[in-house]
């Protein structure tokens, strides 16, 4: 699913929630969850796509 800057979308995911996004995009978009907002971590490495996989057991890890 791809969506318009300035939107937001929710999401009620069961199981986890998976992003797929564009290096160049990191700095783009921002992810909260639970009132929590995370660091969307990014490869450095030119021509990677990212994948940020988000369950409710490691989205802690991410939080700023």
């Amino acid at each position: 699913m791809v969506w318009p800057a300035g939107q937001t979308r929710e999401f009620t995911p069961q199981q986890k929630l998976t992003l797929n996004y564009a290096r160049s995009m990191t700095g783009a978009f921002g992810v909260t969850v639970n009132g929590v907002s995370l660091k969307v971590p990014s490869d450095t490495r030119p021509g990677v796509s990212q994948e940020l996989v988000i369950t409710r057991d490691n989205y802690k890890q991410y939080a700023q």
